[in-house]
C-alpha cells in the first residue's frame, strides 16, 4: 500500500500527497520552486562564462598559421615547437 502522507522537505509539516512526486506543502512550494529556478539561473550563467572562455582557446590550426605568417615576415623556418619555446621566453 501507497503511503498517501509525505513530510515536506521545507518546513516538515506531513501532508496528505496529490501525487507520487509531491514534495512539499501547497505554502512551501512556490518557495522551493523560486529556489530551484534561481539555483538554475545561476547554473546557466557560470555555464555561459565557461563556455565563453573556452571561446577564447588558440587552437593548433590557428597557432600554425600564425606561425606561418611569422616565418614569411621574418624570412624565418621555425618550427612549432621552436615558435612557442621563445615565445614563452619572451622573444617574440
Amino acid at each position: 500500500m501507497i503511503n498517501n502522507t509525505v513530510k515536506c522537505e521545507v518546513c516538515g509539516a506531513l501532508v496528505t500527497r496529490k501525487s507520487a512526486s509531491q514534495k512539499y506543502c501547497a505554502g512551501c512550494r512556490a518557495e522551493a520552486n523560486s529556489f530551484k529556478a534561481k539555483l538554475h539561473r545561476e547554473e546557466r550563467k557560470a555555464i555561459k562564462s565557461y563556455s565563453s572562455r573556452c571561446q577564447n582557446v588558440d587552437t593548433l590550426e590557428g597557432k600554425c598559421k600564425e606561425i606561418s605568417r611569422y616565418n614569411k615576415r621574418h624570412g624565418t623556418h621555425l618550427s612549432y615547437g621552436e615558435y612557442t619555446a621563445l615565445e614563452r621566453l619572451g622573444r617574440i
